[in-house]
């Protein structure tokens, strides 16, 4: 049986003849019946690229991929994360929705941060979200990452859930400094 799974992403760095791509580790794992055996990039220019996965979050839904190099404007991770009430905007392929130079854009606002147990696990966006957004991007009034998608609130589609930004801007920092080791 043949199956197919779309989930969004952002190029976030560029090394030689080299892209990687930030997405949701859940898109990336290799689980039983929904073992990933290829993972192609389909960009808003008409790139097409196979994929591989580089690193996975162990605590959070996060994962780097990297393919050919793409002809596509890298974002920059914010230096801090947002404030309660900060806009911020969201770049994504929902259900697969994506073509030549088109991309979805939504626009939304910051909400606070999921603490459980004392600990944060998620970041919250009032973000309108569908399945294929997961691995999508959220970014500042700045232009630069603070987020990135994993879930959206089974009661409130426009209630979007994103990896930890102080956990994100981490994973990738460690992940893209031992490329470059």
């Amino acid at each position: 049986m043949l199956g197919m799974s779309t989930a969004s992403g952002a190029v976030i760095h560029h090394e030689g003849d080299k892209s990687y791509v930030l997405t949701a580790k859940h898109f990336c794992e290799e689980t039983g019946a929904k073992y990933i055996d290829q993972i192609s990039i389909h960009t808003h220019k008409m790139e097409n690229a196979k994929a591989t996965v580089i690193a996975m979050a162990d605590d959070i839904d996060a994962c780097i991929i990297s393919s050919k190099r793409l002809e596509t404007k890298k974002l920059s991770v914010a230096n801090y994360g947002p404030e309660i009430g900060e806009k911020v905007y969201n770049m994504a392929a929902p259900q697969g929705i994506f073509g030549e130079d088109l991309v979805m854009l939504y626009e939304g606002f910051y909400s606070g941060k999921l603490v459980e147990r004392g600990v944060s696990t998620a970041d919250i966006f009032s973000l309108p979200a569908n399945p294929g957004s997961s691995g999508s991007p959220v970014i500042n009034g700045r232009g630069k990452l603070v987020g990135v998608v994993f879930a959206i609130h089974s009661r409130f589609h426009h209630i979007t859930l994103s990896t930890p930004f102080e956990k994100l801007r981490s994973f990738i920092h460690n992940v893209l400094e031992s490329k470059s080791e």
